[in-house]
């Protein structure tokens, strides 16, 4: 079974969903049987006696109103256990995208996974929690319209229904080409998602390079590719719905002159006649639904498959979280690692001592980063020995050792919301406030944030718009600090600052960092300086030297 339809029946409201199939099967029931009371409707019999009997007319109403009453509740019951199962299925994506390595979901756009999430998951709760049941309420309809129509005329039933089977024939080889073209308009869908948020992200660049022109025939080229897709479906839908009402007429035609000889012997009467034209069109109604249903179940299979590939990812390895303590020494013992078939580190080994303040040198490529991504348990397949106080890194869970460390980008990694929402994010959330306003005057941030009209709770959009470069660095090194870790990992945090603000904030680095072990990526001569000693990188990934800062 196809795991979304799992995850799906499993979180559903099954009362919800039960109650609303069963009134949609009261409601079909009904729907079988109205053709017969229409069709008696001209017969002079029964026509007389509901004039004669009011009764019998105020029951007609009440029957069709109530037939109404009993479809919105269907549909309202379905429709919420939709709702619901949508947002319980986005949860679990979400919450699966949460536990996957970083390195597997730095694979997609950032939007294309936006577009499985926001997109691709209402598509396939609707093909399982609404449409699957519309398929079985018509196929119930269907059969029990046919069984009517046999009981009238098994000569028109059996003409009828070889038309129908021949145009459904038709339908199902349609439906295998719109379920290609379904599965092409959701990745384009989802490549167009990837490409809007990476370039609203870096819309001051457009601007800067007046590469607004460029950037519009590229949005144009991308919008009138999957237009051109949609305008094949909706082509072939048309088509298709062409076919399917041209052979109702023809049938209701061939039904009527076939049967004209039987009226005139007084074989058949108008009102049985009428009753097997209406039942032919009330089959076509349910038949050209579920022929229409097929199509979604089309679109639903190429959908789902992408919300599957992200189910099937790898997790990251979780253990217990003892929230145990690490002093802070690391070792690295001949350490290699592959990007695909690019070795970034060759048997790298070197000595962090606890307490220890170190700055990795190297050429961009040669793998400091990478070094920092190994020790955050981001990049778990190296070679080699890595040790945290004399323990095997593979042994210690990701909660644990990222609960001792604070890594601070180069990039300012704020999220839109409150800058007090911004720094006690994560384990920061129940950080001490005293700490707070102690880590904040030391960065020289303090003054600036409490003299905003909001403090703490004014509210900031991802890019930090009316901050400065050194007041967003200095939110984020003021979240990594309000933990108290032991680990403190700084990847070029003042590559982006002038020479004062810089020099302010290593400052203030040192002051915070007391005690604690850093380790620094840096080119800036201040910023090497600060620290007391370096471990240096070759351009192939290999240590070159290891020594004092003060000897450079």
């Amino acid at each position: 079974m196809n795991k979304n339809i799992k995850i799906i029946w499993k979180n559903i409201n099954r009362r919800s969903f039960v109650i609303g199939i069963v009134l949609g099967i009261v409601d079909a029931g009904i729907s079988i049987y109205m053709p017969k009371v229409v069709g008696n409707f001209l017969s002079e019999d029964f026509f007389a006696k509901i004039i004669k009997n009011n009764y019998d007319i105020t029951l007609v109403i009440v029957a069709l109103v109530l037939v109404y009453i009993i479809r919105g509740g269907s549909s309202f019951l379905i429709g919420k256990t939709g709702a619901d199962a949508t947002a319980k299925l986005q949860e679990k994506l979400w919450t699966k995208i949460l536990s996957t390595p970083p390195r597997k979901i730095e694979e997609y756009d950032a939007g294309d996974l936006v577009s499985r999430l926001t997109n691709d998951i209402p598509v396939v709760v609707k093909a399982i929690v609404v449409i699957v049941p519309e398929l079985l309420l018509n196929t119930f309809i269907v059969i029990g319209s046919v069984i009517f129509i046999l009981s009238i005329s098994v000569k028109l039933t059996l003409i009828a229904l070889g038309i129908m089977l021949f145009v459904f024939g038709g339908v199902i080889i349609f439906n295998v080409i719109l379920e290609r073209y379904y599965n092409e308009y959701q990745m384009e869908l989802g490549n167009i998602s990837g490409i809007l948020v990476q370039r609203i992200s870096k819309f001051r660049i457009i601007k800067a390079f007046l590469a607004e022109n460029d950037e519009q025939l590229l949005g144009g080229k991308k919008f009138n590719r999957n237009s051109r897709i949609a305008i094949k479906i909706t082509g072939f839908l048309v088509l298709q719905e062409i076919i399917f009402s041209s052979f109702i007429v023809l049938i209701v035609i061939l039904c009527i002159t076939i049967s004209s000889a039987d009226i005139n012997k007084g074989m058949l009467s108008i009102s049985v006649l009428t009753s097997f034209v209406l039942y032919i069109i009330q089959i076509f109604g349910p038949l050209s639904e579920i022929i229409d249903v097929l199509g979604k179940i089309a679109e639903f299979k190429g959908v789902s498959k992408r919300i599957d590939d992200i189910f099937e990812l790898e997790n990251e390895v979780v253990s217990s979280f003892t929230q145990k303590p690490y002093s802070g020494s690391i070792t690295f013992k001949e350490v290699s690692f592959n990007y695909g078939k690019n070795e970034i580190l060759k048997q790298v080994s070197f000595d962090v001592l606890e307490g220890g303040n170190y700055v990795l040198l190297g050429p961009s490529g040669s793998g400091k980063t990478t070094i920092f991504n190994i020790i955050l348990k981001f990049n778990s397949t190296y070679r080699g020995q890595v040790l945290i106080d004399n323990v095997e890194l593979q042994f210690i869970s990701n909660r644990d050792i990222r609960n001792n460390i604070a890594y601070i980008p180069q990039k300012s990694n704020l999220f839109a919301g409150t800058i007090r929402e911004n720094l006690m994010y994560g384990k920061n959330s129940s950080a001490n406030e005293s700490r707070l306003d102690e880590i904040l005057e030391i960065l020289q941030i303090r003054e600036f944030i409490y003299n905003l009209p909001k403090g703490l709770d004014t509210v900031i959009n991802e890019y930090g718009e009316g901050l400065s470069e050194g007041q967003k660095q200095r939110i984020n090194i003021a979240r990594g600090f309000l933990n108290s870790a032991s680990i403190i990992l700084l990847d070029e945090v003042t590559a982006n600052l002038d020479t004062d603000t810089e020099n302010d904030i290593l400052s203030a680095i040192k002051i915070l960092g007391k005690d604690k072990t850093i380790i620094m990526t840096a080119h800036r001569y201040d910023a090497i300086k600060s620290m007391d000693k370096y471990i240096k990188l070759d351009r192939d990934g290999k240590i070159e030297c290891v020594g004092e800062t003060a000897d450079l």
